[in-house]
């Protein structure tokens, strides 16, 4: 917030005039450009979910969770996320450098990059998004170049590079997921094995047969007298009958019909 008072002095007045709030260049500029970029996310097909961060960003501006139509033919969330930093441009020579025709170079802070690299150890990649107003262009890349940050000196801003082609996000292609999809990381693991449990039986993969057995026993006390434990399936006693995914050899020791 800036004020700026103007005090005029004279013979008969003492006037204080005071000045409402300035809104800086600066930031018409970044607004300018997360807008820009927001409106990429909406008309994207399929639709990426754009999530703006407003408070303690710490060099994250946001995060985008990819979407699918699902059986119903409804946009859902996927739960698929990758956080963003949006750099936006309106005048020669602010976070483009060395521009030329094919290629620029953006000058990153070392403890910003830092700060962004650090997601890597929780699997969590970060998309730098330079977005140049005066073309309105959106320029994306990730950030995973160790070997830049590793060789730089300490306190110097680091060059990285962007192509102007390769590097280029445009209305109407719809090639986001295919760019960048392999950087999400979802919310949900679903590559993970898992046991299922259910107030039923234990499943770790699905069974072609379920068994039942009437039996004379009583509870499941009377059933590991007459067994091994550590021979016995998972099973549920229930009126008299044994549900289980395991055929039951043993049927004499277990009274079963």
């Amino acid at each position: 917030m800036i004020i700026n008072e103007l005090i005029i002095f004279g013979a008969n007045c003492n006037y204080s005039i005071k000045m409402g709030k300035i809104v800086k260049d600066s930031y018409k500029t970044g607004e300018a450009g997360v807008l820009l970029f927001s409106q990429y996310c909406n008309q994207h097909k399929p639709y990426i979910i754009f999530r703006e961060v407003t408070k303690h960003d710490f060099g994250i501006d946001g995060e985008l969770e990819l979407t699918r139509k699902n059986e119903d033919a409804k946009i859902e969330a996927t739960a698929e996320i990758i956080k963003v930093q949006i750099k936006s441009v309106n005048s020669p020579n602010s976070y483009m450098r060395n521009e030329t025709i094919s290629h620029f170079d953006f000058y990153a802070d070392p403890d910003d990059l830092d700060y962004w690299l650090k997601h890597k150890k929780y699997n969590i990649s970060v998309l730098l998004i330079i977005v140049d107003l005066r073309t309105e262009s959106i320029y994306v890349k990730k950030i995973t170049d160790l070997e830049i940050y590793s060789s730089s000196k300490k306190g110097q801003k680091i060059p990285i590079q962007f192509d102007k082609i390769e590097n280029k996000l445009e209305f109407g292609k719809d090639n986001f997921v295919q760019k960048f999809s392999s950087s999400f990381r979802s919310r949900i693991d679903f590559d993970v094995e898992e046991s299922l449990i259910m107030n039923f039986l234990q499943v770790k993969k699905f069974p072609k047969l379920l068994y039942q057995y009437s039996t004379e026993l009583k509870n499941k006390k009377a059933v590991f007298q007459k067994i091994n434990s550590n021979d016995a399936p998972h099973f549920v006693l229930k009126s008299n009958t044994i549900y289980t995914f395991k055929e039951i050899t043993k049927r004499s020791s277990l009274k079963l019909s």
